[in-house]
């Protein structure tokens, strides 16, 4: 919770820096976060072969999530060059409802004590 508080200060601070130069050097940040922890964790590994479209279309879905995530960082960067950091962190929190009701409408899975 910290660090996104401190990403959004700091992507606040860079008001005046292009929003996509900000979604470079945090896509790159964690990239290699992410590379370092799966090595560190032994968990690496390439797909081979049909590996990358099998399991139910992963691949479309990985695709799909990537680009909404880029989508939403996106609209997030420049949100912060024309708003200050309160409204717009406090949109952000709705995250959590929409993604309650998405669980529900979408999936069909009901959130109980454990989800």
């Amino acid at each position: 919770m910290m660090s996104i508080a401190i990403s959004i200060v700091l992507m606040r601070y860079l008001q005046n820096v292009h929003h996509s130069l900000i979604n470079l050097i945090l896509g790159w940040w964690g990239s290699l976060q992410t590379i370092t922890l799966a090595v560190i964790a032994g968990v690496l590994t390439v797909p081979q072969g049909m590996d990358i479209i099998s399991d139910n279309g992963g691949f479309l879905l990985m695709t799909a999530s990537g680009l909404l995530f880029f989508f939403g960082q996106t609209s997030l960067a420049v949100a912060l060059q024309l708003e200050e950091a309160g409204p717009v962190s406090l949109v952000r929190t709705s995250e959590v409802v929409f993604a309650f009701i998405w669980q529900i409408v979408f999936l069909n899975v009901f959130p109980d004590i454990f989800r």
